[in-house]
């Protein structure tokens, strides 16, 4: 991870800035969504300062999202859990997919430091609106580690499909 993490910094700060046009339509920059990898990498060796440095200073602009990352680095997951909420229901569907998508995450990571695995299983299944085959495919990432993770701690609970969800999810309500 370390020497990858270093390669993508020197190029992100010194190296090629040429911005090719998106295959898509991004509202990021190609050099930003780069930032957004290079903050993840660190995040993921446990770099929760440098993730949050990196990812304010060279991506976002968003207040909220950036009182949940002081939160989430303060260990007040509750607190950072219900900015990002906040901060996706404001940008709505100005947020570009991959910011969404690190917004989405970073909720799922405050729902594992609360030990809320009930919820993280709900939230996985609605990511996947009931097609359990999209885990194996292009959401496996996050999402078949915090559905493993979250069913089996869980403990005696089992996996609901169709009808049944729906019928448990308006008996919540």
């Amino acid at each position: 991870h370390h020497i990858g993490i270093a390669i993508l910094e020197n190029q992100l700060m010194f190296g090629d800035h040429g911005e090719r046009p998106a295959k898509r339509t991004s509202k990021l920059t190609p050099t930003q969504e780069k930032w957004i990898h290079l903050s993840l990498l660190y995040q993921h060796i446990d770099e929760e300062e440098i993730f949050e440095n990196v990812y304010l200073t060279n991506v976002t602009d968003n207040d909220k999202v950036r009182q949940a990352l002081r939160y989430q680095i303060e260990g007040n997951f509750a607190v950072a859990f219900n900015s990002f909420d906040e901060a996706l229901q404001q940008a709505g569907s100005a947020v570009d997919d991959t910011e969404y998508n690190l917004w989405q995450e970073q909720m799922l990571f405050c729902r594992t430091q609360l030990g809320q695995w009930d919820r993280i299983g709900s939230d996985t299944r609605d990511a996947l609106g009931d097609k359990w085959d999209l885990l194996w495919g292009e959401k496996e990432d996050p999402y078949l580690e915090y559905f493993i993770r979250s069913y089996s701690k869980a403990g005696d609970e089992r996996i609901m499909t169709g009808e049944e969800w729906r019928e448990f999810r308006q008996a919540e309500r």
